[in-house]
């Protein structure tokens, strides 16, 4: 064992902390000039560490940082006022149709499987545009970081 030595990170776990060793690498180090040479190194750097006067220096780098940063606003752009005209839109839509052909709307749900269809692709293709819309803001809102 005497020829294969200990790894860097086992060497400052036996000088700082010999309880947490394992008994074989513990034996080695003690046995081992090499090692040993390598703890008592790693012992007076600690030591010359540790009589370092401690820097603390004259400005604040915390309050430097958050100066930097710019305040978080929320503004109200174009997309957002679209994206609430759609909406607006479609429910409008919605109500103004079921209020003018009451019982037009009464006769197609006889027809429920039709009705169904045309309630299900009209839902897709109006989640398709608010996702459209919204993969659009992203795209934007990124490209503004980059160019930033």
């Amino acid at each position: 064992m005497k020829n294969i030595h200990v790894s860097d990170v086992d060497i400052q776990r036996f000088a700082f902390d010999q309880n947490g060793c394992e008994p074989k690498m513990v034996e080695h180090i003690r046995t081992c000039e090499k090692c040993q040479q390598r703890v008592d190194t790693y012992l007076s750097l600690a030591d010359i560490i540790k009589g370092q006067p401690k820097v603390t220096p004259d400005y604040d780098l915390a309050n430097l940082v958050l100066g930097k940063l710019a305040p978080s606003k929320k503004t109200w752009t174009i997309y957002n006022y679209l994206i609430g005209f759609i909406v607006f839109l479609v429910v409008g839509v919605a109500i103004l149709t079921i209020g003018l052909y009451q019982n037009t709307i009464s006769y197609l749900l006889d027809n429920a499987f039709i009705n169904q269809a045309y309630c299900f692709a009209s839902a897709i293709i109006f989640i398709t545009i608010i996702l459209g819309i919204d993969l659009f803001k992203s795209f934007n809102r990124k490209l503004k970081i980059v160019n930033a």
